[in-house]
């Protein structure tokens, strides 16, 4: 064999080499989940009325082929404060949610519309998890704020305090001062009571009860706050019924120093 065919055959061999490693190594880039919105909403969280249909926008890609998309809702084990509401009386959870929807889908590109029922008897903070599984298991996710508003149970919507809210969601009040609120408890099937109280080491300290209030909202501006004379760490729990029976409250932790 001459050199020049030595040459030709090492040279088609190592090519061939190299086409056939190239052709067996795995893709490990992950896809990506480029946006989820409400459809026809720009606000950074996603919102959702009680009883009503949610519907998502959901943005996937990825550098070769999509295989799968996936939809969780479940109950949020954080629960995060919404433009209506301050962190430090966000309202809890009610009620029960969780559904997961999946669907096979190709390209590298996708773009898609899920409408999902979300139940009347919920209100509070869930979340949305997104996932985009491709062709070669590659998988990523994004998880999203949900606030489902319920107009059929009482909500307390505290907007702002004074003194107002520090950055770790306690209010902190000097001796003497009082506490002053702006905001409203509201439901739209009519407020029976609303009871505000301050809570020291599991003793209600003050309460002040408004029954029957017989109207859908509740201005918080009328509560009078005593002067808080004792140093220490109080619970202020907002708590409102309706005349259906449903029952609905919001509380902060108040600091008291000298």
């Amino acid at each position: 064999m001459s050199n020049k065919l030595k040459l030709f055959t090492g040279a088609f061999v190592a090519t061939l080499t190299f086409v056939l490693f190239s052709c067996d190594k795995q893709d490990e880039e992950s896809p990506s989940v480029i946006s989820v919105y409400n459809v026809g909403v720009t606000d950074h969280y996603l919102h959702a009325d009680a009883g009503s249909a949610l519907s998502l926008e959901v943005k996937l890609s990825d550098n070769k082929s999509l295989k799968q998309v996936k939809i969780e809702i479940y109950r949020a084990t954080t629960v995060h404060s919404h433009s209506t509401e301050i962190a430090a009386f966000t309202p809890p959870q009610l009620g029960a949610w969780d559904t997961v929807f999946v669907k096979n889908i190709s390209d590298t590109q996708y773009s898609g519309t899920f409408v999902f029922n979300v139940p009347d008897t919920i209100s509070g903070s869930w979340m949305v998890t997104v996932s985009a599984l491709d062709e070669e298991g590659n998988i990523s996710f994004e998880d999203s704020d949900l606030m489902v508003h319920n107009p059929h149970i009482p909500l307390v919507l505290v907007q702002s305090t004074t003194p107002i809210v520090s950055s770790n969601g306690i209010i902190q009040i000097q001796q003497g001062n009082t506490l002053q609120l702006t905001g409203n408890v509201v439901d739209l099937d009519t407020l029976d009571y609303v009871r505000v109280s301050l809570i020291k080491s599991s003793d209600t300290t003050w309460t002040t009860i408004w029954q029957p209030v017989e109207t859908w909202t509740f201005d918080l501006n009328q509560v009078l706050f005593p002067l808080f004379d004792q140093v220490g760490t109080f619970k202020c729990v907002i708590e409102a019924t309706d005349l259906s029976g449903r029952y609905h409250y919001a509380s902060a932790t108040i600091k008291v120093e000298q």
